[in-house]
């Protein structure tokens, strides 16, 4: 017969990474329009954690050794790309000031082999020699990034029942 209530473990495994995306979304001061990349860095934390009553992550469970943890960052954090010298002239500087979204991975191996990077115009980009700043802080973007079409904000993803145009 029919059970609702079979895939428990799966439904939570799905909440967990969602609530965690938003959290970090909501925490990151980016707009909604990065949902996306909120909920991948999530499950990208979430397989390189144990759970529950496990001792091993599911990443470790998967290749058989333990994760690299020492290059994970804040989602949405501020970070400096430096770039190459072929596309830079003297008086320009070496370093683009960027947010992170996410890592580029090598999926045989799952090691980070770079970093998804937001410029500050807007554009996605992917580096791989990034330097990220001690005191590791979130601002708001400036309003390039915050178009007048994105009109989800980002208390909406918590609560779908407030309406964002109403006037109360």
């Amino acid at each position: 017969g029919y059970t609702h209530h079979h895939p428990a473990k799966g439904e939570r495994t799905n909440q967990s990474i969602l609530r965690n995306g938003k959290a970090i979304l909501k925490e990151s001061m980016l707009p909604a329009s990065f949902y996306n990349e909120a909920q991948q860095h999530a499950a990208y934390l979430f397989n390189r954690m144990p759970h529950g009553e496990n001792t091993i992550s599911p990443f470790e469970y998967i290749f058989k050794r333990k994760p690299d943890l020492s290059n994970l960052q804040p989602f949405g954090c501020i970070c400096f790309a430096f770039l190459p010298k072929e596309t830079i002239t003297k008086i320009d500087g070496n370093g683009l000031k960027c947010r992170l979204l996410g890592y580029g991975d090598d999926f045989k191996t799952e090691e980070i082999k770079g970093y998804r990077l937001l410029t500050e115009e807007g554009n996605i980009i992917f580096a791989d020699n990034v330097t990220f700043p001690i005191n590791i802080k979130f601002e708001r973007l400036n309003d390039l990034v915050y178009t007048t079409n994105n009109d989800m904000a980002i208390d909406e993803l918590f609560d779908p029942l407030i309406d964002i145009n109403s006037n109360q």
